[in-house]
């Protein structure tokens, strides 16, 4: 079974991208020595379950990166053999091209679709809203919370982007942490870390973004990645429990569970 999952990730400066690079190879080494260690390195090949991600941001074409991480269908292939999954930086995920997937799962989240097509693989997955089941998906999975969340959608769309994010604890707008302004960002607080309304949680472009509401800080993008003014830049959880800063969300779990009742469930 030959699965694609598109996601995005933030373009990291060079000194960051060459750290996380390096984070990924020794974590990648790692993972192989225990795997050679339980069964040999071939469970997962053997089993015929591959995955590549195709990730949305900057990245190189050609051979293999210093790090480790596959940069072409022949390395990717090689990670997969030795029992990983392989991790593909692919802005227009030209991948799918010379892949063939039987699944193609679209979870950039952009509220909009960003060049999906029906025609991707037999089975197209389309994450929220910006994609219509039957016209540039097979099947389109409800991300807004409420009574629909996870839902599998055979015929239409997903409920339209309100801007405003779904009621936790009571909260919606004042979770965002957003932008003050175009330019880097320089976090003043970490995930994890309890702030108070009117805290200093960031810098962006040299002016500094306050926190809305008090609450344990769940989510902050890396120092020195480059941002525009407005954009969500982390966001501020009133249950101050921090095990769920480290744990996937119920949200997550039922959009995850309704992919996969689309990708191998019967209609």
């Amino acid at each position: 079974l030959l699965v694609i999952l598109l996601v995005v990730v933030p373009a990291l400066p060079p000194h960051l991208e060459q750290r996380g690079r390096r984070h990924f190879k020794d974590h990648h080494q790692q993972h192989r020595q225990q795997h050679r260690e339980d069964d040999g390195g071939g469970a997962l090949a053997q089993h015929g379950r591959k995955a590549v991600g195709g990730g949305a941001g900057e990245g190189s074409a050609g051979g293999q990166s210093a790090a480790g991480l596959p940069e072409n269908l022949e390395e990717a292939l090689r990670t997969m053999q030795a029992g990983g999954i392989a991790v593909i930086v692919d802005e227009q995920a030209k991948i799918r091209e010379e892949y063939k997937p039987d699944i193609l799962i679209d979870s950039i989240m952009a509220k909009r679709n960003l060049g999906t097509r029906i025609g991707d693989a037999p089975v197209v997955i389309g994450i929220g809203p910006g994609f219509t089941a039957g016209l540039d998906c097979h099947y389109v999975i409800e991300t807004q919370r409420g009574p629909s969340l996870g839902q599998v959608i055979r015929e239409g769309s997903a409920i339209p982007n309100t801007g405003i994010p779904g009621e936790i604890a009571g909260y919606t707008i004042e979770r965002l942490i957003r932008a003050s302004a175009s330019g880097v960002i320089e976090p003043q607080v970490r995930i994890g870390d309890l702030v108070k309304k009117g805290q200093l949680v960031a810098v962006t472009g040299g002016v500094p973004v306050y926190a809305q509401m008090s609450g344990i800080v769940r989510g902050m993008l890396q120092e020195d990645v480059q941002v525009e003014k407005g954009l969500k830049i982390g966001d501020i959880d009133a249950r101050e429990k921090k095990e769920y800063c480290v744990t996937i969300s119920d949200k997550a779990r039922k959009i995850g569970r309704g992919a996969m009742e689309a990708a191998f469930g019967k209609d």
